[in-house]
């Protein structure tokens, strides 16, 4: 039997450094007792999941990943408001929300397509692209409306997909970086 490493993997769009600062003045406006906020470096809009990749299958996410970007031109996400995750009702992440334009869908759409083509679960749900600004490990008991929330007119440009490795510690999770593919472009 040959010897590999898997390594749990997804597929985001990296958040560039204006956003980022938007968004930490997001977080800061809002105070929830028990909320651990991402890292800023940690900060990203995933696109699909992938679990465990192991080295065999790299290339063919690579050559997914390229697929579905080789029509995509790059595109700009907006800003648009805060919410909770799953519901207000129970609260488990905070996330700062993202428009669906038709390039993001549509990388989204080709990208589950392409991965689905080489054995990977595609996603159960609606695809609502978004950035994780905290979690939680308990329901706040006094959560603030997150429809009361300003947030700037804020714009991420979007031009490549990232693929990171996801190591988990004890306490923490490290992001590495493994690939990127350039939309719209050959790679």
């Amino acid at each position: 039997m040959p010897d590999y490493h898997v390594k749990r993997c997804f597929i985001a769009l990296p958040v560039d450094e204006a956003m980022v600062c938007d968004l930490r003045d997001v977080v800061r406006s809002i105070e929830i007792d028990g909320m651990r906020a991402t890292e800023p470096e940690k900060l990203h809009v995933t696109v699909k999941f992938l679990g465990d990749v192991g080295d065999p299958e790299m290339p063919d996410v690579l050559e997914a990943m390229r697929l579905a970007a080789e029509d995509v031109e790059p595109f700009e996400l907006q800003l648009i408001g805060v919410r909770y995750f799953p519901n207000p009702r129970r609260i488990r992440v905070l996330a700062a929300m993202l428009d669906e334009p038709e390039p993001v869908m549509r990388l989204q759409q080709q990208l589950d397509d392409a991965c689905d083509a080489i054995g990977f679960r595609r996603e159960g749900r609606a695809y609502h692209p978004h950035v994780t600004l905290g979690r939680f490990k308990r329901a706040p008991k006094h959560a603030p409306d997150m429809r009361l929330v300003e947030t700037p007119e804020a714009v991420l440009p979007v031009d490549r997909m990232v693929l990171y490795q996801s190591i988990l510690h004890h306490h923490s999770v490290e992001y590495v970086k493994l690939a990127e593919v350039m939309l719209g472009a050959v790679n």
